[in-house]
């Protein structure tokens, strides 16, 4: 799991760091830096897994106020291997703001080299931190992308890296159509019915888990179909009457709440047990109270049962009531410059007969 999120000259991150735990809610107020924590950890995964370029990635996100010209992002990993870390620094040349470079990246295991780029180098290592091959490579993306396949170490720190899924789910924004399978769903959830074909052809069983649960929330609901349409594919959620008589819905015919509901237990049956770190920022938004109580339930379970790790960035009373007593996080900008990061937790005289909702709420 995650165990260090380091930041520096990033948004309104200073020296940044943040240590989570297997279960974590990030509290604070809008503009404190919750959502900048699950950006960089998007940047990274973009970086090094998909081959996303430095210009596309990291220009004009340097901080305001900081003249500095390297940004820095570091990751600590507890893998079966022992404790990985990831350094990123990034040049942000003032005369040439639209176009940051790579200045050094590396991967670490025990604090020895698996993988090395500065000076317009790449420097590989095999398993055992043996130096091999050096060849220039260009400045604007990260060699990672091209290379692990022959060390399953540096191999296993990109798969954890591939993991890390991130969802800030918009119901307005998802795709009615699919064309193809797609294995990795995006960020607003635009995506859900090609990952959602993906899912049932590798993961069957996590579909019918989730059709199960939907049942027991969404009245009706009795099974997720595909219909072919010309050269495309639309998701039918078929629905029962009391009566006995049938009905299907296209996607845009669910309410935005059930598309919503939908997306988080195809996340929770889909990725709860295999995906490295789920990230969630604000999954309550759109559904009802008697609709997010179970899914935290179970994305709690899945956490305590798996291997993973979640973080949750919520500003509701029901979900900071039931997570807060996980591990909680309070994000604070008191000048309105960098921010600060503290683990929260309620005084013990307020503990016993205020709810942790109704203590923040009273500045605790």
């Amino acid at each position: 799991m995650i165990t260090r999120i380091h930041a520096d000259n990033f948004r309104c991150f200073t020296n940044f760091e943040l240590r989570p735990q297997r279960m974590n809610l990030l509290l604070g107020d809008n503009g404190t830096g919750k959502t900048s924590v699950f950006e960089v950890l998007q940047l990274v995964r973009e970086l090094t897994v998909f081959g996303g370029r430095t210009p596309d990635l990291f220009a004009f996100k340097k901080t305001l106020w900081d003249q500095r010209e390297i940004q820095s992002f570091e990751l600590d990993v507890d893998g079966p291997d022992g404790s990985f870390r990831y350094r990123l620094e990034i040049l942000h040349r003032p005369e040439d703001a639209a176009n940051p470079s790579i200045q050094a990246e590396k991967v670490e295991l025990g604090g020895k080299p698996l993988y090395r780029y500065g000076g317009g180098e790449v420097h590989l290592f095999d398993d055992n931190h043996a130096p091999g091959a050096i060849f220039p490579f260009d400045s604007n993306q990260s060699f990672l992308p091209h290379w692990g396949s022959q060390n399953a170490k540096l191999q296993w720190f990109k798969s954890f890296v591939a993991g890390i899924s991130i969802f800030q789910l918009n119901p307005f924004a998802m795709d009615l159509f699919s064309q193809r399978d797609e294995p990795y769903l995006t960020l607003n959830g635009s995506n859900f019915v090609s990952w959602l074909r993906y899912l049932n052809d590798e993961f069957p069983q996590a579909k019918v888990e989730c059709e199960k649960q939907l049942a027991e929330i969404l009245p009706g609901f009795q099974r997720f179909r595909f219909q072919t349409m010309g050269d495309r594919k639309a998701l039918v959620a078929d629905f029962q009457h009391p009566d006995g008589t049938s009905y299907g819905l296209l996607l845009n015919q669910l309410s935005e709440g059930q598309r919503i509901v939908a997306i988080l237990y195809s996340v929770l049956f889909g990725l709860g047990g295999v995906a490295s770190t789920l990230c969630f920022d604000e999954p309550e938004n759109f559904i009802s109270l008697p609709e997010v109580q179970p899914w935290l339930q179970g994305l709690r379970d899945a956490i305590e049962d798996g291997p993973g790790q979640a973080l949750v960035i919520s500003h509701h009373p029901e979900v900071i009531d039931y997570l807060a007593p996980d591990g909680a996080f309070r994000f604070e900008r008191p000048t309105g410059g960098g921010v600060r990061v503290r683990p929260w937790q309620p005084e013990p005289d307020l503990e016993d007969v205020m709810k942790p909702s109704e203590i923040l709420a009273r500045g605790g």
